[in-house]
């Protein structure tokens, strides 16, 4: 019964109970450099794997434009190895997000001036509306027949009033074609300004997408939210992959749709001095000395369509200017290429579909992996403020599988049938019981589970020579049975179980109590393999 229970109790130690395979995942957030473990969808505070399970390392958050991740994988015990959104205004190359254009086109009516000046003029003219027959001349009325008994003198000054009424309604026609001409002009500068700062923008914007990726101090996932708004100006989609060829076309025709609208600016601008001249000429109308006589008022119509026109005048050398810097601009101006736009496309479609994160496999092996993972720069010529990260190595207890360690300690047995010596006394075999329980210095090998916890419950395999009593080899005792191993490094081991050894017994068929006439020196006796129980203690030599 006492042999079965051993028996039993040593099933029971080395009768290890596997779980079910459960993969470790960790995730390391590389911008934050925050780190965290998952094991069957739940979180874990202290990394441990079983043997033959894989361990998953997700790297997210990481900037596989700017740096190439490297991970080296080392396990001892086994020789395998949103934020606020863009403001654009801030981006630009210009201070305080200031309108390139404002340089060129000015701020407001470009011909606010000359309409002041206009207001002056009507202070004299009555400009006509189309239902107006009557009056024109704000201070006199032009008859409508002459009185026969009017003098000579009279008949002529009201000829010359209305001389110079003619002439005003001529100037003013002049001024309203000017006027139309202007706004027609204004309107284009518009058209332009929009135009040219959409060409400035693209490019721009096409130029801080790929910077925006180089970016060491940009976290990854902002990159996306960064690019899709630039995208937005460049292709006037959020989605490029909804753009078809032939917008594309459209878009990379951009430059010569600008120099079409300066062309035709220019053309305006020249209708336009053509205006002004006619405004000068029906000026010079004014000036003929036949109208200086008092009641004309001539010296101030006369100043004042000398105003209007000098302001006509700065207008049309403001335009004209204003037509050589667009010149300039435009040709300064970089367009994307139908190419180019579609390259762009391409990229920002990858670039959504980037996860931004890596993820490494390792299969676990020995009793601990260490996983050092490394941000080497991909390119420093883009990359520039970037340099070589490592990260502190990851460390996972591996658990599960059989450990063997070598150990030597000191053990006590006892067999289970008491060993004797025999003896001759008065012609009868006589015998005498040895000691009971026997110390052995033992050498053991011992196989247990891998794990980290404190009390790992195993098994071992001994060899013990007995300290005291001689015997050779004919002494020495095998064991066998289940141990605990102690400690986190598992450097103590109490073993318990059967012992084999042999133990001497009466030969050629006598027993104790037979008579035996020879001498008694001739008394033979022989050895025989019996079993016993023992516990020791030992100290494991390659255990940790």
């Amino acid at each position: 019964m006492q042999r079965r229970s051993l028996l039993l109790l040593f099933i029971a130690g080395v009768g290890i109970q596997y779980l079910p395979a459960q993969d470790l995942h960790i995730y390391y957030n590389a911008f934050t450099d925050s780190l965290y473990f998952m094991q069957a969808d739940k979180a874990v505070s202290r990394p441990v794997v079983r043997k033959g399970d894989a361990v998953v390392l997700h790297v997210e958050n990481y900037n596989n434009y700017l740096y190439d991740l490297q991970v080296k994988t080392s396990q001892t015990g086994t020789s395998v190895v949103r934020s606020n959104p863009l403001n654009l205004a801030n981006l630009l190359p210009f201070p305080d997000g200031a309108n390139p254009l404002k340089a060129i086109f000015g701020a407001g009516n470009p011909l606010g001036g000359l309409s002041g000046i206009t207001g002056l003029l009507r202070n004299f003219i009555k400009l006509p509306d189309d239902d107006d027959k009557g009056p024109i001349l704000g201070w006199g009325t032009a008859p409508k027949e002459y009185d026969a008994a009017l003098s000579a003198a009279e008949k002529e000054r009201r000829a010359r009033m209305l001389e110079i009424e003619q002439h005003a309604i001529a100037f003013n026609k002049a001024l309203q074609k000017t006027e139309r001409r202007a706004e027609s002009i204004v309107s284009l500068q518009k058209d332009m300004e929009t135009a040219l700062e959409t060409l400035n923008f693209q490019t721009f914007a096409a130029t801080e997408v790929t910077r925006l990726r180089y970016n060491p101090q940009l976290e990854p996932r902002k990159i996306k939210e960064l690019s899709q708004e630039y995208m937005v100006y460049i292709f006037g989609e959020e989605a490029p992959g909804k753009v078809a060829l032939n917008e594309l076309l459209e878009i990379a025709d951009s430059g010569n749709k600008l120099t079409e609208l300066r062309r035709r600016y220019e053309d305006r601008v020249n209708l336009y001095a053509e205006e002004t001249g006619m405004l000068h000429l029906a000026a010079t109308a004014f000036d003929d000395p036949r109208y200086d006589f008092p009641e004309s008022k001539i010296e101030t119509l006369r100043e004042e369509a000398k105003n209007v026109g000098k302001a006509a005048m700065e207008q049309l050398n403001a335009y004209r200017s204003t037509n050589k810097a667009l010149e300039v601009q435009i040709s300064q101006i970089k367009t994307m290429s139908a190419q180019e736009l579609a390259a762009l496309r391409t990229d920002f479609l990858l670039l959504m579909d980037n996860t931004f994160s890596k993820v490494h496999r390792q299969t676990a092996s020995g009793d601990k992996m260490d996983l050092q993972l490394s941000f080497v720069p991909v390119d420093s010529t883009y990359a520039k403020g970037a340099s070589t990260k490592t990260i502190a190595p990851i460390s996972v207890s591996v658990v599960g599988g059989i450990q063997l360690n070598a150990g030597i300690g000191l053990g006590f047995g006892q067999f289970f049938e008491q060993p004797q010596t025999f003896f001759v006394r008065d012609s009868l075999i006589q015998s005498s019981d040895k000691d009971a329980f026997t110390p052995y210095l033992s050498s053991y090998i011992h196989f247990h589970p891998l794990s980290r916890r404190e009390v790992v419950l195993g098994g071992s395999v001994g060899v013990g020579i007995p300290i005291a009593g001689g015997g050779g080899f004919d002494a020495i005792t095998f064991s066998l049975g289940p141990s605990l191993a102690l400690g986190p490094n598992q450097r103590i081991v109490i073993s318990a179980g059967l012992i084999g050894g042999k133990v001497p017994r009466l030969a050629n068929g006598y027993s104790v109590g037979d008579r035996f006439e020879a001498q008694p020196e001739l008394l033979k006796t022989d050895s025989a393999y019996r079993l016993g129980y023992a516990v020791g203690v030992s100290f494991n030599l390659t255990g940790g």
